[in-house]
Formats: C-alpha cells, sequence, structure tokens
C-alpha cells in the first residue's frame, strides 16, 4: 500500500504536488493542536487533582486539631484557603 501512494505521489503535477504538500501540511498542524490541547487538558486535571487531595487532607488534618502552620507545611495551601475549610 505504501509503495502505491508513493507512486501516485510521484505522478502528481507540480500545482498538485503543492496542494497536496499544503493539504498534509494542514492534517499535521491539526494533529499536534489536538496533541498539544490534549496535554494541557490532562495536566489541568492532574494539577486540580492534586489541589482537591491537598484540600480534603488539610480539612482532615484541622478536624483533628493539627496546627494551622503544620498543615501549610504539609499542603503548600495559603491560611486562607485552610481557614475557608
Amino acid at each position: 500500500m505504501k509503495l502505491l501512494e508513493i507512486a501516485e505521489v510521484s505522478n502528481l503535477s507540480p500545482e498538485e504536488m503543492n496542494s497536496y504538500q499544503h493539504d498534509l501540511k494542514m492534517l499535521r498542524d491539526e494533529h499536534n493542536v489536538r496533541e498539544f490541547a490534549i496535554e494541557e487538558a490532562v495536566k489541568e486535571a492532574v494539577k486540580e487533582t492534586v489541589k482537591e487531595k491537598a484540600l480534603e487532607f488539610a480539612y482532615e488534618m484541622k478536624q483533628n486539631g493539627e496546627p494551622i502552620d503544620k498543615i501549610i507545611k504539609y499542603t503548600k495551601l495559603t491560611i486562607e484557603q485552610i481557614e475557608a475549610l
């Protein structure tokens, strides 16, 4: 199959070759944009999950009477975030 595709592409006129290369570039660009968007979405989801876990952990520590300084140290949350729990 690959050989047939190469043969077909090699028989294109210069105008057809330009169009083919343009379309190929567009497809690659679209693919790269999708891949980037997926990577960014995954990073954001992980970041949000880590924050949610830190809030849960801080809440539990606060309920157990741990000092605010200790909660800040282990969760990296702000005092405002902890006090809001």
